[in-house]
C-alpha cells in the first residue's frame, strides 16, 4: 500500500495495526460505491487534537482503491451517528 499523501506528516494509515484500544469510529463513504467505511480510531481530547487535520488513508474493501480523507471529517460523522443513534445526513466524503 502506498504511504499517507506526500507533504503531510501528519498522514495516518487507517486498519494497519496502529490503533490498540479503537473506543470510537470514523465514519467515511466510499466515493465510488456510496458505501460506509467504518474505521476504528482512539479517541480522547489529545488524540483528536493532535490528529484534527491530519489525513487518513482508508484502502477501500468495497471498490479496491486507497481513498484520502481528513480526520475531523470521519470524526464529526462518527460522533453524530453515535449521538442521533441513526445514520448521519451527511457522511465525509474522499477528498481523492
Amino acid at each position: 500500500m502506498p504511504p499517507p499523501a506526500s507533504g503531510n506528516q501528519d498522514g495516518l494509515r487507517a486498519l494497519d495495526g496502529m490503533h490498540q484500544n479503537p473506543e470510537m469510529t470514523l465514519q467515511f463513504v466510499c466515493p465510488k460505491t456510496q458505501k460506509p467505511l467504518p474505521v476504528p480510531s482512539e479517541r480522547g481530547s489529545a488524540y483528536v487534537a493532535e490528529h484534527w487535520n491530519a489525513e487518513v488513508m482508508v484502502p477501500c474493501p468495497h471498490c479496491a482503491a486507497d481513498h484520502m480523507f481528513f480526520f475531523k471529517q470521519g470524526f464529526m460523522a462518527g460522533a453524530i451517528d453515535v449521538t442521533d443513534g441513526v445514520p448521519p445526513t451527511f457522511l465525509a466524503e474522499a477528498q481523492s
